[in-house]
Parts: structure tokens; C-alpha cells; sequence
């Protein structure tokens, strides 16, 4: 039986995700299967999911879907399909903020119900038909009066102090959410604020406050552990804290200041002939392609990722820059298309497989593989300003679709010309001649179209 477990799911003991026959289980121990039965009978997964805050879930036996193999139990969940899993640390800033609501409101929601999250990871939500959803469905438990919210602490180092970081100090959260999988820890972020700013309620509270007694946690073990023991936690003191943190949440603001291609759709090189003869390309070649998904690759913000979604299933739009993966994201969530797909992400860095035995999470351009690519005005931002060959640019957009459309700049052209302005040109292969050898290597050239007085080309490419 062709059962194919995730590799990133087996820490949970009470179940483990697994594909079977193109669809999305969960695996269920027998505490697991009784507390889903419970919430699926008091109407709590229907509530959720009718609200948008729970991806597509619900219970069925085993036997009824094919299903005999011992190690899946008798009964599974099934889950909606997420195409593209994306990770917190290639999502934006609004993206970041509506996940942790996300996971504030379901807690809030929970709590109306008796129930808890057991935990509070920025991995159990994801970019999913146009918002951030929860997944983690058995992260739902039962609550136990008087218990703390032991997800508090996680919830602060993967969703708080990273958007706290970026709010207060202009400080991108991407590069240190990739840098540790259980985000930035109390004291690292302690040191990180300024004096004035630890005065502020809510840092004094969630981070000064816990700062210190993550350091007293540290300094002894046992008169702390005792104690905390003893201590009540009210129900009305964990909704209270909570409705603070979405408060807090919502009082943060976003300025991308370091951002260098947010205004690049108002402010690039192209006439308005320039702009219509490339968008008329594009949407001719995805005509002619046919393909079911698309990556924008530099997409900025999703000007030509919106132009082909109607003719897709579904279209990735990578960019380096968060600020504009951010207006892309908040361009999806005003009313844009659902199929596209945000993703902060650095194809001269992209992320890398990590985790466990380096499985636990997928490395980026395995999970961005599609039927075609876009690759236009980026070429010269790799070749020239990452000193990345021709050769293997073109290796590198191979490996990720078979067909697209690429768009060669010219050193004649008033964008290359300026990053080569204060640098010594030692790019001698950087030539039309030598791109299009290199691509017919790989790709059938089907078709080219020229822009900016020749100084750009747009061409068609076909698998060879």
C-alpha cells in the first residue's frame, strides 16, 4: 500500500501525516481519535472551519478510503491539500501577524469551549486558498482548570519578538526565523531593545517580565518548579492575556524601510509600449504553455503572477524583498486572486532543508517546482549582482520548470549599466550570444521579442 509519511510530522506521538492516493491523512492514537470524535460531535471542527481558521478536516474510518495498513490505525483524519507549504521565515510581515491572530482567535474560540492549544508553533499555520489557516488540528485539547497556556512562551518566540523586531526596530524577521526553528528566545530579544523601548506595557510584560524568569528558570530548578506548581491559572487570566497579545498584535506597524524594489512596479525602465509588449508575451506564452502551475521568480509584487492566475491553478510569486511579498499578500487578502502564493525568498540564498536529518523541513526549491517559470528583469540580478555564471542560472531555472518565459537585460541597458557603475566589469561571457547557447542546451527557444530598443529580450522556452 502506497502510504507516504511526512517526514516533518513524526514528533507528535499522538499522530503523523501521510499521503495516501493523492490525498492528505493523519494518523489518530486512540486519546487522539476520541477527542476529535468529541470535537467533531460538539461542532467545534465545523465552527472552525466555517470561519476560515481551520483548514478543510474531518474524521473517517480507515477501511472506507482503502486503507488497511496496521500503522494508520482504524481511524484517520483527512485534511484539505496544501499545494505549497510555505514556512513563517518566507512570510511577510502582515503574513506573520494574521497567522498568530489566527492562532489567538482559535485559542480564544477554544477556550469558549473548554478547550486549550497545547502548543503555540508558527509551523502548525499556513498560506492556504488566500489566508493563513490552522492546520495542527491536534494541537486542540482538552482545558484543564486551573492550567497555564504552555504554548505562551512559543507563541512569544515565533510570532511576538519577531514581529516586535521588525515593528520597533526596523529589523526584517526572515533571516533569524531561519535561523532557529523555535524562534528568537526571551533573553537574545531582551538585549535587543532599547531601554525606552522595554518600558513600553507590552514589553515589559511579555518580554522583560518573562525575561527574568526565564533566568530564574535557569538559575535554580527545583524551589521554581515546586512553585509554579502551586500556582492557579484562571481561565479569565488566560482570555485576558490573550486578548492583549491580539491587541498588541494589532497596535504593531509595519514600515519597510530597507526595502529596495517596493516601488519598483511605479518606478522601473519601462515605456508604456515596453510594459504592453511584455505583458501581451507573457499572457500569450502561458496560453501557449498550458502549464497548470507557474512560479514568478523576482515577482516583486505580483503584477504578472495576478495577469496569468485566471489561466492556472496556481502561481508561486518568490521575491527577495518582504515589502513586496507584503503588498502582494495584502493585494491577495483585499479581494486578489487565491491560487497566487506569497513567498519571501532569496534564490542566491534560498532556504535550505532543515530540521531533523535535514527532512524535517524542505529546503525551497524542492517545494517551489512547477510546470513553468518566470524569470523576467532577473537574470543580470543573479549573473552580475550575485557573480553567478550564466551556465548555472540556466542549470538553476532547469531544475525548477522545464518551460517559462526568461527575459535577457543587456549590458547596454540603462539597469545593468548601474550596477556596474562602481564595480569592475569581469563579466566577458555576459553576452546574448552566450545566454542563448546556454538555454538551447536545456530549453527549445520558441520564440523571442525584443524591448528597449533591443536592449532586452523576452523569450519563449519549451521543454527540450
Amino acid at each position: 500500500m502506497d502510504v507516504k509519511f511526512d517526514p516533518g510530522s513524526f514528533k507528535d506521538p499522538d499522530g503523523r501525516i501521510f499521503e495516501y492516493q493523492g490525498n492528505i491523512y493523519r494518523t489518530l492514537s486512540s486519546s487522539a481519535a476520541d477527542r476529535m470524535r468529541a470535537r467533531e460531535a460538539d461542532g467545534t471542527l465545523a465552527a472552525l472551519i466555517d470561519q476560515g481558521l481551520l483548514i478543510d478536516s474531518e474524521l473517517v474510518s480507515a477501511s472506507s478510503v482503502g486503507l488497511a495498513d496496521a500503522s494508520v490505525g482504524d481511524t484517520v483524519m483527512r485534511h484539505a491539500r496544501i499545494p505549497v507549504l510555505t514556512y513563517p521565515s518566507e512570510w511577510s510581515f502582515d503574513m506573520l501577524r494574521d497567522a498568530a491572530l489566527v492562532t489567538l482567535d482559535l485559542l480564544q474560540q477554544g477556550l469558549e469551549r473548554d478547550l486549550m492549544l497545547k502548543d503555540a508553533t508558527a509551523f502548525n499555520v499556513a498560506f492556504h486558498d488566500g489566508r493563513m489557516q490552522f492546520f495542527d488540528t491536534l494541537s486542540i485539547d482538552d482545558y484543564a482548570a486551573g492550567a497555564p497556556w504552555d504554548g505562551y512562551a512559543q507563541f512569544c518566540r515565533e510570532f511576538l519578538f519577531p514581529l516586535m523586531l521588525t515593528s520597533y526596530r526596523g529589523i526584517e524577521f526572515q533571516p533569524w526565523l531561519r535561523g532557529s526553528l523555535s524562534g528568537i528566545p526571551v533573553r537574545a530579544f531582551a538585549r535587543l531593545l532599547s531601554l525606552r523601548e522595554k518600558f513600553r506595557g507590552p514589553v515589559m510584560k511579555h518580554v522583560v517580565l518573562q525575561a527574568k524568569l526565564d533566568r530564574s528558570f535557569a538559575d535554580t530548578d527545583t524551589e521554581m518548579r515546586s512553585s509554579f506548581k502551586t500556582m492557579k491559572f484562571s481561565k479569565p487570566m488566560i482570555v485576558g492575556n490573550v486578548a492583549g497579545l491580539a491587541k498588541t498584535l494589532r497596535k504593531l506597524s509595519y514600515e519597510a524601510g530597507d526595502s529596495v524594489w517596493g516601488d519598483y512596479a511605479s518606478n522601473h525602465s519601462y515605456s508604456a509600449e515596453d510594459e504592453t509588449t511584455k505583458r501581451q508575451f507573457v499572457d500569450q506564452a502561458v496560453d501557449h504553455l498550458s502549464p497548470s502551475t507557474v512560479v514568478d521568480l523576482g515577482g516583486n509584487i505580483g503584477d504578472y503572477s495576478f495577469l496569468v492566475a485566471p489561466k492556472v491553478d496556481r502561481v508561486l510569486c518568490v521575491d527577495i524583498d518582504p515589502a513586496c511579498i507584503n503588498t502582494l499578500y495584502r493585494r491577495i487578502r483585499d479581494g486578489g486572486p487565491t491560487n497566487v502564493v506569497p513567498i519571501v525568498g532569496d534564490l542566491l540564498n534560498p532556504t535550505p532543508a532543515l530540521g531533523w536529518n535535514l527532512t524535517e523541513r524542505r529546503d525551497l526549491f524542492d517545494r517551489i517546482r512547477s510546470e513553468s517559470f518566470f524569470a523576467l528583469a532577473l537574470v543580470h540580478h543573479l549573473a552580475i549582482g550575485g557573480n553567478v555564471p550564466l551556465p548555472r542560472v540556466v542549470e538553476t531555472l532547469h531544475r525548477i520548470a522545464p518551460s517559462g518565459v526568461v527575459e535577457w537585460v543587456d549590458k547596454q541597458d540603462a539597469m545593468v549599466q548601474r550596477m556596474l557603475r562602481n564595480r569592475t566589469d569581469v563579466f566577458e561571457d555576459y553576452t546574448w550570444d552566450v545566454f542563448r547557447s546556454e538555454l538551447e542546451r536545456r530549453f527549445n527557444i520558441v520564440k523571442t521579442v525584443e524591448t528597449h530598443n533591443g536592449a532586452r529580450r523576452l523569450c519563449l522556452l519549451e521543454p527540450r
